[in-house]
C-alpha cells in the first residue's frame, strides 16, 4: 500500500463557534482547508501562506482563532498543531505500553557483548511521512502464524492478506531500501506491526535498528531470521547483541 497522506476534518467544527462565519463561507471554508493542507504538509515547521490567498479570508480566519500569522509571511494552525501533538503523544505512550505489556523496557534491550561497553550509536534515521501506529489494541499476541520458504520472506506489508488495514498502514514510512531485508524476515516470523516507535524516539525499536539496519541491512535480516524467542523484543535484543558483539570485533566506534 502506497504512502497515502491524509487530513482529518471533524463534522463538530459545524457545532464550533469559531467557524460560525467561516463554515457558510465557500471561500474562507476553502481556503481554511488548503491552509490546513499546507499547513499539515510542513509540520512541524509553520508553513507559508500560498500565493493568491485574499487578505479579506486571511483576516477572517486570523480573527476567529484558526490561522496565527508569523513573521515572513509564515503562519500556523492550532487546531492541527493540538491534532498532531496528540497523535505523537499517544504513539509514545503506546509504545511505552508495549515495552510494559512484553515485560521489557528499551534499556533492557539494549545487552553489551562481553568486554565492551559501547553504547548504541545514537543515529537517526532520516525523516519520513509519519507512520499510523498509534493503535493502543496492538500487542504481542498479534502475530500470525509464521510460514516457511521464499514465499515468506518475499512479503510485502502492503499485499500481506494476513494483515489488518491498520497494520499495513503501520509499515507505511519503512519503505527506505535499508529497511526491506529486515522486513520480509519479520513477517517471515509471524510479527504483524513493524518495530515499534519512531526513529528520533530513544529507546524505542525502530529507534534502536536504524543504525544498525543502514550498516548492515543484510545482517539484520539474517539475525532476525535466527534469533530465538516469540517476541519481538527478544529479536531485537538478538540483534542488539550480535551487533555489539561485529562492533568490538571490528573496533568500531560507539
Amino acid at each position: 500500500m502506497a504512502d497515502d497522506p491524509y487530513l482529518r476534518v471533524y463534522r463538530r467544527i459545524v457545532d464550533d463557534p469559531r467557524y460560525a462565519r467561516v463554515y457558510p463561507d465557500d471561500r474562507a471554508l476553502a481556503t481554511w482547508l488548503r491552509l490546513s493542507m499546507e499547513a499539515d504538509a510542513a509540520w512541524p515547521s509553520s508553513a507559508s501562506l500560498p500565493y493568491g490567498t485574499t487578505k479579506a479570508t486571511l483576516a477572517l480566519l486570523e480573527e476567529v482563532g484558526l490561522i496565527v500569522r508569523q513573521s515572513g509571511n509564515r503562519y500556523r494552525v492550532p487546531d492541527l498543531d493540538e491534532e498532531r501533538d496528540k497523535r505523537r503523544q499517544s504513539a509514545s505512550s503506546a509504545a511505552a505500553s508495549r515495552w510494559n505489556d512484553a515485560g521489557a523496557s528499551p534499556e533492557h534491550v539494549q545487552p553489551q557483548s562481553e568486554g565492551t561497553a559501547d553504547a548504541m550509536p545514537t543515529r537517526t534515521e532520516p525523516n519520513r511521512p509519519e507512520p499510523s501506529r498509534a493503535d493502543p489494541r496492538r500487542r504481542e499476541t498479534n502475530r500470525v502464524p509464521s510460514t516457511s520458504g521464499d514465499l515468506a520472506r518475499e512479503a510485502d506489508p502492503s499485499r500481506d492478506p494476513r494483515l489488518t488495514r491498520e497494520q499495513a498502514d503501520a509499515w507505511n514510512g519503512f519503505d527506505r531500501p535499508e529497511w526491506e531485508a529486515l522486513k520480509r524476515e519479520w513477517l517471515a516470523r509471524g510479527f504483524r506491526w513493524p518495530p515499534l516507535g519512531d526513529s528520533d524516539e530513544e529507546g524505542t525499536q525502530r529507534n534502536v535498528l536504524w543504525p544498525i539496519v543502514e550498516a548492515r541491512p543484510s545482517d539484520v535480516a539474517m539475525w532476525v531470521r535466527e534469533a530465538k524467542g516469540k517476541g519481538t523484543h527478544e529479536v531485537v535484543a538478538y540483534v542488539l547483541r550480535r551487533w555489539h558483539a561485529v562492533k568490538h570485533m571490528n573496533g568500531m566506534a560507539p
